[in-house]
């Protein structure tokens, strides 16, 4: 969900040629697999389109994305065991943008219902909008 609405925030703001955003988990648990149907229904709603196919992240992923941005604190620090010396992507939490509850982690709506995965879905956006935010005032991006 958080790979489809980042890709659609960006293009709302004309910045899609300035990223490349993939996903990823730490786990092999759904390797090969679609987006879970709530996730499509809820980025449904809000006329985000998704095509995805999970993969574990890998090596070379430190070493070309410059962000890697986790949904919990389990997945960072899996995700910084995994990082190879020298490599130059920053880990973070993704709610560490989040202004309503920074370092927080994203909750899993996997065991939940609909209504779980649309409060995801505006966790989500809140704190990759923020994460925009923090780009432009870093200078990394234009403020548009």
């Amino acid at each position: 969900m958080a790979k489809a609405l980042f890709q659609h925030l960006l293009k709302k703001e004309a910045l899609e040629n300035y990223f490349i955003v993939d996903s990823a988990g730490v786990g092999a648990w759904h390797v090969g697999e679609n987006e879970d149907e709530r996730v499509s229904a809820v980025l449904k709603k809000h006329n985000i389109p998704i095509r995805h196919c999970a993969r574990q992240i890998q090596a070379e992923d430190f070493y070309h994305f410059d962000y890697i941005l986790c949904m919990d604190r389990s997945n960072l620090s899996a995700a910084q065991a995994l990082k190879p010396d020298g490599a130059k992507a920053q880990l973070m939490l993704l709610r560490d943008f989040d202004p309503h509850a920074p370092g927080s982690d994203v909750p899993d709506p996997y065991w939940g219902n609909i209504k779980d995965f649309e409060k995801t879905y505006e966790i989500l956006e809140r704190s990759l909008k923020s994460f925009l935010t923090y780009l432009k005032e870093k200078h990394l991006l234009p403020s548009s």
